[in-house]
């Protein structure tokens, strides 16, 4: 495992999106509803699957989803719930950019819109993204990266 050194150089929020924000509340709100329907007419085993199901399925969530996105010296980094992060080093990535193009990657995305943050990966898939403030990150991350690729 890498010995992690470098300096954190920006830290962003995602944007919220107001779709995932629902999606976020009514997804374990409807297994609860579901629960609570099953224990009130009997069915204990059903009611306490489906309570369990609303646990697992808002810990699913609370774990995928990211908290903020961060560059550093050496590395990008996803933040996401717990103490679940996504490292990508700068040796792994070719560039990053904004581009509507839809591309298939692994999306770290929180709200639905035309362009999004792209990190182009030499190897590998490609890894979506979409921060609050979506040029800031790119220029902070790019100068990291070329600072990276050009020490001196």
């Amino acid at each position: 495992m890498n010995n992690r050194t470098g300096a954190l150089l920006y830290q962003g929020e995602p944007a919220q999106g107001s779709l995932l924000k629902l999606l976020l509340l009514l997804l374990p709100t409807i297994f609860l509803i579901i629960s609570v329907i099953f224990l009130s007419s009997g069915e204990t085993a059903g009611g306490l699957v489906m309570m369990g199901d609303a646990f697992l399925i808002g810990l699913i969530l609370w774990m995928i989803l990211p908290r903020s996105y961060q560059v550093f010296e050496d590395r990008l980094r996803i933040v996401l719930g717990g103490p679940v992060a996504i490292n990508i080093d700068f040796a792994q990535v070719k560039s990053i950019e904004v581009t509507n193009k839809s591309d298939l990657t692994v999306n770290f995305v929180t709200v639905i819109t035309k362009n999004y943050v792209r990190i182009i990966k030499k190897r590998g898939m490609n890894i979506a993204i979409t921060p609050e403030h979506s040029e800031l990150f790119i220029d902070e991350a790019n100068r990291a990266l070329q600072r990276w690729n050009n020490p001196s």
